[in-house]
């Protein structure tokens, strides 16, 4: 890509819209060669006008499945060479997006929100939302996260795209907060975000509430008319607003997931395996790759 594009690319968010001639963007789809992206000013003018308060720094549309590089290594590059190989393995093409840079962006579209820490709680629910905080800390320090409260989340399916959720609260600290910031790893359908948000408000009166992922999906049917994206959020911020292709949406993975060795991961990595390697063999052989290349 060449640099002036993507200088230009990354003015965009609310504040600052930039709009593209079609000769200005290199591709809307992409091929099995190349583990990327494909940015697409028509996703990015969809977020724009239609949720305004959604901050972002990039917009995609995702031809294929997404993985997550949510691995600290000395060696990345290394490792992101063995991701790309996962490719030759899948019947989609595998996007792979760096947790660090994702939250590099996250810092610098939040840091209006983080100057007020003093006042701000921030709020990480379920497992995706630790490695979000284990990036941020290691890449702010903690400090900036004094008022943290790490709440556990259950999620149990009623039917396909359905599922019934139970929040447990009790870590919430007490304390008349002014903002809250819910920080997560992947916005999907956005059930989460709204039923904590909505809580929020009842907890602290006349707190505002924003959101902060990695990643978020054009928003579902029940979320089309929030401005934020997510019924009861305020505004929203994350690195890449996302779309997927024009039958359905892209699968989201994290790399440490097929990693691991519990029964959970495992079971995970079997169902995406059948959904989408056709190449068993060597789709394991490169995820062992992987695993000695950290």
């Amino acid at each position: 890509m060449e640099k002036e594009y993507t200088q230009k690319y990354l003015q965009i968010n609310r504040d600052k819209s930039v709009i593209f001639t079609g000769a200005e963007i290199p591709s809307l789809t992409v091929l099995p060669e190349f583990s990327e992206l494909a940015e697409s000013e028509g996703v990015a003018r969809e977020f724009s006008n239609q949720y305004p308060a959604v901050v972002f720094k990039k917009a995609c549309l995702a031809d294929g499945a997404v993985v997550i590089q949510n691995i600290p290594s000395t060696n990345n590059t290394a490792v992101l060479e063995e991701v790309r190989r996962l490719n030759e393995t899948t019947t989609v093409t595998i996007q792979v997006l760096d947790a660090e840079s994702m939250t590099l962006d996250l810092v610098e579209l939040i840091m209006p929100i983080q100057s007020l820490s003093g006042k701000t709680l921030f709020v990480f629910p379920g497992n995706g939302s630790l490695d979000v905080y284990a990036q941020l800390c290691r890449l702010t320090g903690s400090e900036l996260f004094e008022n943290a409260a790490f709440i556990s989340t259950n999620r149990t399916m009623t039917k396909p795209g359905k599922f019934n959720l139970t929040v447990d609260y009790s870590t919430l600290p007490a304390g008349n907060f002014q903002n809250a910031v819910i920080v997560d790893d992947v916005i999907a359908s956005g059930q989460t975000a709204g039923t904590i948000a909505f809580d929020l408000k009842y907890f602290y009166p006349n707190i505002s509430v924003s959101l902060a992922s990695w990643i978020m999906l054009l928003p579902t049917e029940r979320n089309k008319d929030e401005a934020s994206g997510i019924r009861f959020v305020d505004r929203t911020f994350t690195s890449i607003a996302l779309k997927g292709n024009y039958t359905s949406r892209p699968p989201i993975n994290s790399l440490s997931t097929f990693l691991e060795e519990d029964i959970f991961s495992k079971e995970k990595t079997a169902s995406y395996a059948q959904k989408y390697v056709s190449n068993p063999n060597e789709f394991t052989s490169t995820l062992r790759k992987i695993k000695e290349a950290v």
